[in-house]
C-alpha cells in the first residue's frame, strides 16, 4: 500500500526536541522560489537583525501577480454562483 502524502512525515531534529515536518522543507523551498522569481524580497528589518527570523514583502511584480490571481479566483467564484 502506498504511503499517504496528506500526512506530514515527522522526525526529531538532531539539535532540537521539536519535531520537524516535511512541510517545513516545502515552505522554505517555496520562499526560495518566490525570491528567485523576484515576487518577494527580504525586508531591511530582516537584514538588520542577526537572528534566524526573516521578514519578506511582496515586490511590485508579486503584488501584480497576486492581484491577477485574486481577480481570476473572483471570476471562478462568480461563474460557480451563476451555475446554481
Amino acid at each position: 500500500m502506498a504511503k499517504s502524502t496528506a500526512t506530514p512525515s515527522c522526525r526529531r531534529s538532531r539539535n532540537s526536541q521539536a519535531p520537524s515536518f516535511a512541510w517545513d522543507r516545502a515552505l522554505y523551498t517555496t520562499i526560495q522560489r518566490l525570491l528567485d522569481l523576484k515576487l518577494i524580497a527580504e525586508t531591511k528589518d530582516s537584514i538588520a537583525e542577526e537572528g534566524r527570523r526573516r521578514y519578506y514583502k511582496l515586490t511590485r511584480a508579486g503584488k501584480s501577480l497576486f492581484e491577477a490571481e485574486l481577480a481570476r479566483m473572483d471570476d471562478v467564484l462568480r461563474l460557480a454562483h451563476q451555475k446554481k
